[in-house]
């Protein structure tokens, strides 16, 4: 029979202590990679074109900020919203201004981010003023300026790029008959570009189809337009706001496109899907939201200057 002593009676404890102990020191102190990024709260400051309903914008924050958090979960966001869907950003730039000083003064974010042509427009002509030693971030702009110097003022980015041409040979496939094709939409710095696609597709796939522009409408002459022309098919490029009506929203805008009859109506940006519209070559938000968000982690993570990374410039498709 085995006589168990005090001593013996210690050493499953002892042994049992330590093992915890162990353990302990296991979940309490994670890799030094880890630990840096948990710790690491870095401030990012998103000026956004348009409002904070607006789905485009949704998506693109969403895709941004989930591949963000992936690798900074503490990151430190803060939003601001110019609404220019709603607004002329000519009308508004006093007053966002004066609200970006008073925000921002006295804390300068470690990165801004700006989504789309009117944010971008912004921070061309303001950015540095407010925010000199911080680098910036884009998604969602087609058209860039080439006269915004990437050395001057350090930036890079996600160009969105639009086309027009695939969804002209859409609509000249299931349209082929037809000799009228209807652009509707409002005022935006990309206008310009986008008629050129236009034409160019139109030569391009030999539709005789003439491109009849409705472009910042009163609720008149848009049902003019519609009556004119019943069965012509629809490019829609986004109409928030009649000249003498009311902000609309997505859904209630191509609505109104219908109200004169059914429509076949295309588009270039996949918000628009679920409202009406038939279908086009889409442009995903989340999409360029998640490559932007990869820009924004090899600049806060690797101090990488952004006008040594290469602008995104290639389709972003659903």
């Amino acid at each position: 029979m085995a006589i168990l002593t005090n001593r013996t009676k210690k050493i499953p404890v002892l042994a049992l202590v330590l093992l915890l102990l162990c353990a302990g020191a296991v979940l309490v102190f994670p890799d030094a990679e880890t630990a840096e990024t948990d710790i690491y709260h870095p401030q990012i400051l998103n000026i956004h074109s348009y409002h904070p309903g607006y789905v485009w914008t949704q998506r693109i924050i969403s895709g941004m900020l989930g591949t963000v958090r992936q690798e900074i979960p503490n990151a430190i966001t803060y939003h601001e919203f110019m609404d220019t869907k709603r607004i002329n950003p000519e009308i508004i730039e006093k007053e966002f201004n004066a609200l970006i000083q008073q925000k921002y003064r006295h804390q300068q974010p470690d990165i801004v981010v700006v989504t789309d042509e009117d944010a971008y427009l912004w921070y061309y002509r303001y950015g540095k003023g407010f925010f000199p030693n911080t680098p910036m971030v884009f998604a969602g702009v087609d058209t860039l300026l080439p006269e915004f110097s990437r050395t001057e003022y350090p930036h890079t980015g996600v160009q969105e790029i639009v086309d027009l041409s695939g969804t002209i040979d859409i609509m000249k496939n299931i349209h082929p008959k037809q000799d009228a094709l209807l652009i509707i939409g409002q005022s935006r710095p990309a206008l310009q570009v986008f008629q050129q696609q236009i034409q160019q597709a139109l030569d391009k796939y030999s539709w005789a189809a003439k491109p009849i522009y409705v472009i910042d409408p009163s609720a008149t002459e848009l049902k003019e337009a519609l009556n004119q022309y019943p069965g012509a098919p629809i490019l829609y490029l986004g109409l928030f706001k009649l000249l003498d009506g009311p902000d609309l929203s997505l859904k209630e805008s191509v609505a109104l496109l219908q109200e004169a009859g059914p429509r076949h109506i295309y588009t270039a940006w996949e918000d628009a899907l679920g409202t009406g519209v038939l279908g086009g070559y889409m442009l995903a938000g989340k999409q360029q939201g998640i490559l932007a968000g990869q820009l924004i982690l090899e600049i806060l993570l690797n101090n990488t200057n952004p006008s040594e990374i290469p602008i995104v410039d290639k389709d972003l498709l659903m």
